[in-house]
């Protein structure tokens, strides 16, 4: 039976990198399915759904946890790092390191404004 290309996507393979004519290098990639993929939860997009279902599913156990906002704004912190650490580029300079990381924080309180519904226009009264 013949795998469906609809729910899988091709990530790159660890080794066995080619070399081509042009001197590019050609890494060979392998098709996954997306619902054990990392790129279908660590995506800018992906984020704030994760955050709420964690968010969501931790305050049916501990209901106090639905009340504050600190926890959720905590997670999207430690999502948006994770998403950093996941996808920053290795050798990359001092500079682009921090800007990447300032970036990222930035982005993370983006995704708990997300989680937590609150809106980016405000009134002027």
């Amino acid at each position: 039976m013949k795998k469906s290309g609809l729910f899988n996507i091709n990530v790159p393979l660890p080794s066995n990198r080619a070399m081509l004519k042009d001197g590019d290098i050609a890494q060979p990639t392998a098709p996954i399915g997306v619902i054990n993929a990392n790129q279908s939860a660590i995506t800018f997009a992906g984020a704030p759904v994760l955050v709420s279902i964690i968010w969501k599913i931790v305050g049916l156990v501990f209901p106090s946890i639905l009340e504050t906002t600190i926890f959720p704004v905590s997670l999207s912190l430690i999502v948006g790092m994770l998403i950093y650490w996941q996808s920053a580029p290795t050798g990359a300079s001092t500079k682009e390191k921090m800007l990447g990381f300032t970036f990222a924080l930035l982005n993370s309180f983006a995704i708990a404004a997300a989680v937590l519904g609150i809106n980016s226009a405000t009134s002027g009264s």
